[in-house]
């Protein structure tokens, strides 16, 4: 499939290390600039505002997880090898690192750095 044919809105392709990097870093790019923007309303509204940016907050926070979700399905479906599977592992690798988020904060960056050095499956 061409490169420039692949969808960042859905699993229709396998990503290698070095894509899976640059959209991982554009997606954390992504997440800074809506982390400053509702920081800034955050604490620039009045008191009586505050449940509407939480609400905007988890609605601006929807896109991001799906993103990471995608590409981080794309990926391991080139370590496996199998698109199914890679959904199943993803959305347990999303359930242990929710979990594992206030008890081993370290998990979420050994598994980033795991998909970054497995290698793809090459053999197809």
């Amino acid at each position: 499939m061409n490169k420039a044919q692949v969808s960042f809105w859905k699993i229709d392709n396998k990503f290698d290390e070095r894509t899976f990097f640059v959209n991982s870093v554009i997606l954390f790019l992504i997440q800074l600039v809506v982390a400053f923007i509702y920081t800034f309303t955050y604490f620039a509204l009045d008191k009586i505002w505050i449940p509407l940016a939480l609400f905007v907050g988890i609605i601006m926070l929807l896109p991001i997880v799906y993103f990471n979700f995608v590409i981080t399905s794309k990926r391991i479906w080139d370590i496996t090898g199998v698109k199914n599977l890679s959904i199943i592992l993803t959305i347990v690798l999303f359930i242990i690192l929710g979990i594992c988020l206030y008890i081993f904060p370290i998990a979420f960056f050994i598994s980033y750095f795991l998909l970054l050095i497995l290698p793809g499956n090459r053999y197809e």
